[in-house]
């Protein structure tokens, strides 16, 4: 399950429904990748993953405030985002990009850095322009799950993720085989 920890670093919020992924984790190179939807409310958010009917902790994952952005285009459905600094983020990290214009630029995402001040997502539609207002950005990293240690009361033995961020968030656990 994901908990988000309130900006007073104290208040973690209740746990939601329940995210299933399969995989064999004893496997070489096995590993479930978990991304969820941000919060700009959220400071931090905390895994903790099912074993045995018991949920353990497995992580971690700090939001942090994104580098002023100094524009945003697109081609097609695909945003490049460009920071007046680096923005020091990586491949797969999760942003929420809010307040622009044309709207098609904000969301969450699932980034690919392209340079140290530019990296490029995926929106859902075309925005038919670069953004004429760019907003901001708040980023996180996903937590990778590579422990071996999966819930063996079923079979075959599988890991049940709980995310939640916020009302109506819809997580995503990827599966990775090698």
């Amino acid at each position: 399950m994901i908990t988000a920890v309130g900006t007073d670093g104290v208040t973690e919020s209740l746990p939601s429904a329940p995210v299933n992924t399969s995989n064999n984790l004893s496997v070489s190179g096995n590993f479930n990748t978990l991304t969820w939807t941000l919060d700009p409310a959220v400071v931090r958010y905390r895994l903790y993953k099912q074993r045995g009917g018991i949920f353990g902790y497995i992580g971690q994952s700090a939001v942090a405030i994104g580098e002023t952005i100094s524009s945003i285009t697109a081609v097609g459905t695909t945003a490049t985002l460009t920071t007046a600094a680096p923005h020091l983020r990586s491949t797969g990290d999760i942003v929420r990009v809010s307040g622009t214009t044309p709207a098609a630029y904000s969301g969450n995402f699932i980034i690919t850095v392209t340079g140290a001040s530019t990296f490029t997502y995926t929106m859902l539609s075309s925005p038919g322009g670069a953004a004429t207002v760019v907003g901001t950005y708040v980023a996180a990293r996903p937590v990778t799950d590579d422990n071996v240690l999966a819930d063996t009361s079923t079979s075959p033995p599988e890991d049940v993720y709980t995310l939640n961020s916020a009302a109506g968030d819809y997580p995503t656990a990827v599966t990775h085989y090698e």
